[in-house]
This record gives structure tokens, C-alpha cells and sequence, in this order.
């Protein structure tokens, strides 16, 4: 677990829902790491960071993310649900969970998506979620980024370094191209989420 190794003394723990354990985790892919790093390495110490595992090699179901949600509301373990994932399914049910995530002073930030569309994406285009879109260096949006009405801010997503083991398939896909075996340089909307 990279987040161990580079901002233990900023982890509030872990919880890997898949396995409903909060010592077996593993990010086959790396995202999700690149995410918690971003974060870790964008507050002050004395904020707190709680990785939640809820998808495997890319692999992401609704009713996951739910439990992922609820774990946070009932344990009251975050103030904010960091959510770099989407599709274009709008799931009632998920919504519900994010309205009790609300409910419970929980601010959730969701990656606007990466099609360069207008078109309603979820979880971020729901009402009680916090829209990220991407921007570059130059402060324009990033040519991937998903824009519109929906969008609530935007943030940098272009070319973002964070901590990423060499072995995870997003770092092997991508050649490991800076050399640099415990970060990769990736963009998206899910890296401008964690910024914001």
C-alpha cells in the first residue's frame, strides 16, 4: 500500500468493501492510490485520509459504492467522499446514499468525466454532488473534460504526478515513461477531484 509507505501519519485507515476488511487491500490498477496521494499531498498534516477499495481491476458496481457511502455516513469516519469514478447511469439508489451522506454534513466531489460532452454524468451530476471538471497548466479545460451546467468547479486534471506503484497496470499500460518506479503522471477528471 503506497499510501503507507509515503502519508501513513495522514491515514485515518482503510476499508476495502469487496472484502469488508480494513487490513486487506491491495489497487491492482493504481487509481486509487494516484487519488489518495493527490489528496495526502495537497492538505495540511492534520488532515486525515480513509482509502476505500470498491473496485477491482477496473471493475466498479453501484451497489459497491453504496456500501463504500454508507460505511462513511454510519461509521462518520469523513467529512468528505472523494468520488473519481462515473458513468452516464443515473442509479436512484445511489442517490439515496448520497442524500444521506448530506444529511449527515458529508460533502461528496465527483469527477465530471472524461468524454468532452455536456451530457449528465453520475455520480457528479447529481444534485447533492460537488462537479469537478479539468483544467491544464494554462487554466484551460482539458480537451478530455466534461463540461456544462452540471459542472460546479473545475480543477487541475492535465498531467498530474501523485504516488503509483511501478507494478500497478495503469503504470505498466503507460510504460513507466518518467522512470520513476513510486509515481506515474496521469490525467483526468478523477485527478482534478482530489484537488478540489
Amino acid at each position: 500500500l503506497h499510501e503507507i509507505k509515503y502519508y501513513n501519519g495522514k491515514l485515518a485507515g482503510t476499508y476495502n468493501v469487496l472484502k469488508n476488511s480494513d487490513t486487506i487491500m491491495s489497487d491492482e490498477d493504481g487509481h486509487g492510490t494516484h487519488i489518495s496521494g493527490t489528496i495526502a499531498e495537497g492538505t495540511t498534516s492534520n488532515v486525515k485520509i480513509l482509502p476505500i477499495k470498491v473496485s477491482s481491476n477496473g471493475t466498479l458496481y453501484t451497489s459497491d459504492i453504496i456500501a463504500a457511502i454508507n460505511y462513511v455516513v454510519y461509521n462518520k469516519s469523513a467529512d468528505v467522499i472523494n468520488m473519481s469514478f462515473g458513468s452516464y447511469y443515473k442509479a436512484e439508489a445511489l442517490e439515496q446514499a448520497i442524500e444521506s451522506a448530506k444529511e449527515a454534513n458529508i460533502i461528496s466531489v465527483a469527477a465530471a468525466g472524461n468524454n468532452n460532452t455536456s451530457r449528465l454524468h453520475y455520480p457528479s451530476g447529481l444534485d447533492n454532488t460537488i462537479s469537478i471538471s479539468s483544467v491544464d497548466s494554462e487554466l484551460n479545460k482539458s480537451s478530455f473534460s466534461n463540461y456544462g451546467s452540471s459542472i460546479t468547479f473545475t480543477a487541475p486534471g492535465s498531467g498530474i504526478k501523485s504516488i503509483m506503484s511501478k507494478d500497478a497496470s495503469i503504470s505498466i499500460e503507460d510504460g513507466n515513461k518518467d522512470g520513476d518506479d513510486d509515481h506515474e503522471t496521469i490525467s483526468g477528471t478523477s485527478m482534478a477531484t482530489p484537488h478540489a
